[in-house]
């Protein structure tokens, strides 16, 4: 899908892996989604289970970072249905250099606050703006 908007939007400058955001490189297990959109690398929202596995190739944020000549990386969006942490995890070389705005879904307040845990003390501040869906948080870093 990302492909056909790319080409139909006649976008050159995106470069597409089809590999999984991880806490290391190597393998992950997708659990599919009856919806591609609920595909996860932890589990699948109740009710829109596949019943389906796969074994997809990953690679930390900072290994594909660094494999494209550490640009400048002023924004990231995290939307995984609950694989934030792993992603993270993968990136402390990236966010410790440039310190990216991070733009990430995370249902419940609960799952705000873990990440607060992570991000907050890294210098990052959670806000949620104005016209934000249910769950997304905007975590930018102090200056």
């Amino acid at each position: 899908m990302l492909n056909y908007n790319l080409g139909l939007n006649a976008l050159r400058n995106v470069v597409v892996r089809d590999i999984a955001a991880s806490a290391e490189c190597g393998e992950v297990l997708l659990h599919l989604g009856s919806d591609p959109a609920f595909h996860s690398t932890t589990s699948v929202v109740k009710g829109r289970e596949a019943g389906e596995n796969l074994r997809v190739p990953s690679q930390t944020l900072d290994a594909i970072w660094e494999d494209s000549g550490t640009p400048e990386v002023s924004f990231l969006k995290i939307d995984t249905e609950g694989g934030e942490f792993e992603i993270l995890e993968g990136a402390t070389r990236l966010l410790r250099t440039w310190r990216p705005a991070i733009l990430v879904e995370a249902k419940g307040e609960g799952r705000a606050k873990e990440l607060d845990q992570r991000l907050l003390p890294q210098g990052y501040v959670r806000t949620r703006r104005r016209g934000f869906a249910p769950g997304n948080f905007l975590y930018a870093a102090s200056e």
